[in-house]
């Protein structure tokens, strides 16, 4: 469960994270302001826009964000309220659960990459 939420965690800051707009300080030239204005990345259905300003688009992505966080939030205070509900034995039987989730990624992780390997050595059919 944990493990769960921590990934999906993860993921949504990974999303948000690029989607920051930073505010350009007011002694920057305009260039500076339309470059910073550019970088911003939007998710869909909103990058598909193509009629939105650079300004809505700042306006978005800070939106966008501060819903992230709050979802962040949201998801750990729905954890800890779970956790307090939860009993020693459903506890140790979750952190048994989340162990063996973590042992099986390592595991798919170290046959992926020994799998990369030896397709990286393997001598080509040309």
């Amino acid at each position: 469960m944990r493990l769960l939420i921590g990934t999906l965690a993860v993921l949504m800051l990974a999303v948000a994270v690029p989607l920051q707009a930073e505010e350009p300080a007011a002694s920057e030239p305009k260039e500076a302001k339309a470059e910073k204005a550019r970088k911003i990345r939007l998710v869909k259905p909103w990058s598909e826009l193509t009629t939105l300003t650079d300004e809505q688009k700042a306006q978005i992505s800070e939106i966008h964000a501060d819903y992230v966080e709050r979802m962040k939030q949201l998801r750990e205070e729905e954890e800890q309220a779970i956790l307090e509900l939860l009993t020693e034995e459903n506890k140790l039987e979750l952190a048994r659960n989340e162990a063996a989730k973590r042992q099986a990624e390592k595991e798919r992780n170290a046959e992926r990459r020994a799998a990369a390997r030896a397709a990286a050595t393997r001598p080509s059919s040309d």
